[in-house]
C-alpha cells in the first residue's frame, strides 16, 4: 500500500518517537509531498533539527519517492526561499497580496 503522512506525522516521531510503527511498517510504500518536505525543513530551526531533515530527504530522494507539484504558488518568500533551495525541481512563483 502507499501511504503519504502529513507533517505533524514526522514532527512527532522527531520529538518522541511516536507513531514509529507507522512509518517503518514494511508492508507500505512510503512517498513524501514536497510540501510535507518544505514544512519540515521551514521548521528546523537547530543544527540537528536540519540533520534530521537532511536524512528523511536523501531515503525519499535516493528512492525516487518525493512527491512534487510542478509549480507552487505563494506569498510566503522567506521560508520558501529556504525550501527551494533544497528542492531543485520545485518551482515557485512568489505573489505579492
Amino acid at each position: 500500500m502507499k501511504v503519504v503522512f502529513d507533517t505533524n506525522i514526522y514532527i512527532s516521531w522527531i520529538r518522541d518517537r511516536r507513531f514509529a510503527e507507522l512509518l517503518l511498517d514494511v508492508r507500505t510504500q512510503k512517498y513524501m509531498s514536497s510540501f510535507v518536505l518544505m514544512e519540515l525543513w521551514a521548521g528546523a530551526k537547530t543544527k540537528n533539527a536540519g540533520r534530521i531533515v537532511e536524512q528523511l530527504q536523501k531515503s525519499y530522494i535516493k528512492a525516487d519517492r518525493i512527491i512534487e507539484p510542478a509549480r507552487l504558488f505563494t506569498t510566503n518568500i522567506s521560508d520558501f526561499k529556504l525550501i527551494a533551495s533544497k528542492l531543485s525541481g520545485l518551482k515557485l512563483v512568489y505573489v505579492t497580496i
